[in-house]
């Protein structure tokens, strides 16, 4: 009985290794022929298993020593398949990694793709279309959209893209904000002008840089020009 429940054990623990190796085998890319020698093996010990299962006889307790000194190896062997970072997300990661370049090529392409970025935002004000995304962003610039996230995030030191489209929309809302222009203006519309999409995401990111609302901002700018303008 002791052996049968042994053997039992190593058995599932083993067709649960043949199961996941058939579903995921064809995601391991270049690890597919090691997935399939795994499979090729755990069938042929799990068929000596299901044998000492379906017929017994008398065994020697080193026999059922020896199944039982399978389990640790048959708890590794899964853990090294099934944990996260296992080699199918390895393999993966290893394929959606970006080439490798030179520090001396990433400081020159860097240099010149600022520049792009910049003319991009200020030149053409891009960040005013609401729908703009970090791919269409990359594709207008000719560029991998890893390199202008990369670009954003490492080299000008934003959290996020839309942590840098803020920036603009956020700086150009504070300008006309000041201006005697548009202090007729609904602060609405010059943000939804800006490019945000929703006053809610607007009065948030507004308030995260100048720690005010929009309309609060505006007072304090009127309340400053208003002197100078009595001035001269």
């Amino acid at each position: 009985m002791i052996h049968q429940a042994t053997s039992l054990l190593a058995l599932s623990q083993m067709l649960f290794t043949v199961l996941y190796l058939l579903i995921n085998a064809r995601s391991l890319l270049q690890a597919r022929r090691t997935a399939l020698s795994l499979v090729c093996l755990t069938w042929v010990i799990a068929a000596i298993l299901l044998h000492s299962v379906l017929v017994p006889e008398p065994v020697h307790w080193l026999h059922s020593l020896g199944i039982a000194a399978l389990f640790p190896g048959l708890l590794l062997l899964n853990l090294a398949i099934c944990r996260p970072g296992g080699p199918r997300e390895s393999v993966s990661a290893g394929l959606s990694q970006p080439p490798q370049e030179s520090r001396a090529q990433l400081t020159d392409n860097c240099g010149a793709d600022t520049d792009l970025l910049h003319h991009a935002m200020e030149s053409e004000r891009l960040y005013a279309d609401p729908a703009l995304t970090i791919g269409r962003l990359a594709r207008h610039l000719g560029q991998h959209e890893y390199r202008v996230r990369r670009l954003i995030n490492k080299k000008l030191s934003y959290r996020n893209f839309n942590h840098y489209l803020n920036h603009y929309r956020i700086a150009e809302v504070a300008h006309r904000l000041r201006t005697c222009q548009d202090a007729t203006l609904p602060i609405a519309t010059i943000a939804r002008n800006a490019g945000f999409a929703s006053l809610s995401s607007f009065n948030k990111a507004f308030r995260e840089i100048h720690g005010v609302t929009p309309s609060m901002f505006r007072s304090a700018a009127v309340k400053v020009k208003a002197p100078q303008a009595m001035s001269t």
